[in-house]
């Protein structure tokens, strides 16, 4: 019978596991010396080896001949525990298994020593699902276990797992897997089972499994199923329903050009052919060929979301150029043409906001909401504190103090962000820079110690006078 190829190449020791060399190399020490914990707790996003570790642990703590903290793979506690023979080894979706007449199940039975290993093992899948009920049914046994017990747990969303939990468990925090790491995996496996594929095929297929193993090797087996000799990236396409590079070059040149026929006329016949929009989009945005979007101070940057956090990528896309923000906003909106052409006028605030949506939007669309919020959420604090990355920095003497308050216009032109006062005043008065309620300019300033007083620092815009900022 056909095995899934991410089933049948699941890593069966820690040290085939690739790219969790921290967490691995702390667990087999765990192992060698013998000092276990009775909870574990493995976090981190789908297809990264959390459920595949804890089976390599329970292995490992009933091995009968470990191996530098490897199960042996090769005594019978390790044949039954691959097997699923072994019940003193247990594998339990806590997505369909949520309830506290589950949980009670397993806290009366973990009161039994082991039968035919050393340690009663409990992986507890998804265990952020498990209702509170359940949770607190779970606490008592996990803070105080017998000494055969062990219980493993993996879950995605670290937010959901109650705090009483967390603090009676050792946490390890899987990394999500590069590009290239998935490629190598790619490679490995093809080889192994007589799969030719191109390099750019590998790697394509690396960065389309957004960090995860599993999505990798399940794209692979797809696309081996259904090429006929050499698997390249032209095969990948087709089967996937992806716009192809070329057909993505030709979009993007055509938008560049303002040839909104042919832009059209082009996303009209892919999408006839079944691509998928969202991914049309990304490629345009991220991945067409060289053309970047976006632009620092130090050039254009390829952006591969496999290799940067929703917190970096949402950061990038907020500060990106205005000019790049309205291409952006221009390629992705449905609004009524003369609404577009009035963006031509936006600035200050406007932008601000656009910048803000445009961030959180792309970021929801390759790292998914819950990311993009925690990245908006991050950003704004962030923001709030005056220590934004990449951010102009000024320091302040006691001249640039007007009647005990910072001049918002001095500080302005001492950043660099406009070359005169008049400049500066024109910007603060047209909303270039927000000045109200709970924002600041976001400038890192160094203020002289003389300056503060009990309750923080005046900032002045104008001859008006807002919030002391603490020091």
């Amino acid at each position: 019978m056909y095995q899934a190829l991410y089933r049948k190449y699941r890593p069966q020791t820690f040290d085939d596991v690739v790219g969790q060399t921290a967490v691995t190399t702390t667990l087999k020490n765990q192992l060698i010396t013998g000092k276990l914990s009775h909870a574990y707790l493995f976090t981190g996003s789908r297809g990264t080896g959390k459920t595949t570790c804890a089976k390599i642990l329970a292995k490992a703590v009933n091995c009968e001949n470990p191996v530098d903290g490897n199960p042996c793979n090769c005594c019978a506690s390790c044949r039954g525990i691959d097997a699923g023979n072994i019940l003193d080894v247990q594998e339990i979706d806590a997505a369909s298994n949520n309830g506290v007449d589950n949980v009670r199940a397993i806290r009366d039975d973990a009161v039994y020593p082991p039968a035919e290993v050393k340690k009663r093992v409990y992986i507890i899948d998804e265990v952020h699902m498990l209702s509170m009920s359940a949770f607190n049914a779970l606490l008592k046994t996990i803070e105080e276990p017998p000494d055969h017990l062990m219980f493993i747990l993996a879950t995605t969303e670290l937010n959901k797992v109650p705090a009483t939990i967390l603090s009676r468990c050792q946490r390890f925090a899987f990394r999500r897997p590069t590009a290239e790491d998935i490629t190598g995996r790619i490679n490995y496996v093809a080889y192994q089972e007589g799969i030719d594929i191109t390099a750019e095929a590998a790697q394509l297929l690396g960065r389309l499994a957004d960090g995860a193993f599993r999505d990798g090797l399940s794209l692979l087996d797809q696309c081996a199923s259904a090429s006929v000799g050499t698997l390249d990236v032209d095969d990948v396409y087709q089967t996937l329903g992806l716009a192809g590079q070329k057909r993505t070059s030709d979009m993007m040149e055509a938008i560049a050009a303002g040839d909104t026929p042919a832009a059209l006329g082009l996303f009209s016949e892919l999408y006839s052919q079944g691509k998928d929009a969202s991914a049309m989009t990304i490629n345009l945005l991220l991945n067409s060929e060289g053309k970047k979007m976006g632009k620092t101070q130090k050039g254009a940057v390829w952006l591969d979301p496999n290799k940067t956090s929703p917190f970096e990528f949402y950061q990038y896309w907020r500060n990106v150029a205005d000019a790049d923000v309205l291409k952006c906003i221009r390629m992705l909106t449905f609004l009524p043409l003369e609404e577009i052409d009035k963006m031509d006028s936006w600035e200050g605030s406007q932008l601000n906001t656009a910048k803000e949506i445009l961030a959180f939007e792309l970021t929801k669309l390759v790292h998914g909401e819950e990311e993009a919020v925690k990245a908006q959420e991050s950003a704004r604090a962030l923001f709030s504190q005056g220590v934004a990355a990449d951010m102009p920095s000024v320091t302040l003497s006691a001249d640039d103090f007007k009647d005990g308050a910072i001049d918002i216009v001095s500080v302005l032109v001492k950043s660099g962000l406009v070359s005169s006062r008049n400049e500066g005043r024109r910007a603060v008065e047209q909303g270039g820079v927000a000045v109200d309620g709970d924002k600041i300019p976001d400038i890192s300033v160094t203020i002289p110690e003389e300056k503060f007083d009990g309750d923080g620092i005046v900032v002045r815009r104008g001859k008006k006078n807002f919030r002391k900022v603490s020091k």
